[in-house]
């Protein structure tokens, strides 16, 4: 109810979306470039502003944005029908200069954990998919979240359990 409330409030704002390189190199602008082929990155300003900053396979360089500090908010990587996208709690931080370009390198690695238990004879299972810095994380397919198949086998390689995990 916590994220429908805060979805509702109004407090969202459409972020500036920065497809580009900016022409001409302003003293006071400062950069971001990325490791990114295609996807976006969203950032967040001090004051709360958002900013959608996007590369694809036409569009490369850094971005131009104010000098200041942003948060990183979450990113989304593409390729071809495939996305990851992941959300961030904000304390991770990026510091823009006038006139420099800041490298912002994100991290592609899945990490999946899966566990599972028996409890009162059913199989309890807990899945947890993120970053490697633990962010949480989704993986898209031509639009719909995938489903993780998994199957739990026991000492003896008996399979337990097995289907498929719904998240997000």
């Amino acid at each position: 109810m916590a994220l429908q409330g805060y979805l509702t409030s109004g407090t969202l704002s459409t972020p500036t979306v920065l497809d580009k390189e900016s022409g001409k190199a302003a003293s006071r602008k400062g950069y971001v470039s990325s490791n990114l082929r295609e996807g976006e990155i969203f950032l967040k300003n001090d004051q709360g502003k958002a900013f959608r900053l996007v590369w694809s396979k036409s569009v490369r360089g850094r971005r131009a944005l104010s000098p200041g500090r942003y948060s990183l908010v979450g990113f989304r990587l593409t390729q071809g029908e495939w996305m990851l996208s992941s959300t961030s709690d904000g304390r991770n931080t990026v510091v823009v200069r006038g006139g420099k370009t800041t490298p912002l390198e994100i991290d592609s690695t899945i990490k999946l954990k899966l566990r599972a238990r028996r409890h009162r004879g059913k199989t309890l299972l807990m899945m947890g998919i993120t970053t490697r810095s633990h962010k949480g994380l989704s993986i898209y397919h031509k639009g719909r979240r995938i489903p993780i198949p998994y199957r739990v086998i026991d000492s003896r390689g008996q399979r337990t359990a097995d289907g498929l995990m719904r998240y997000g």
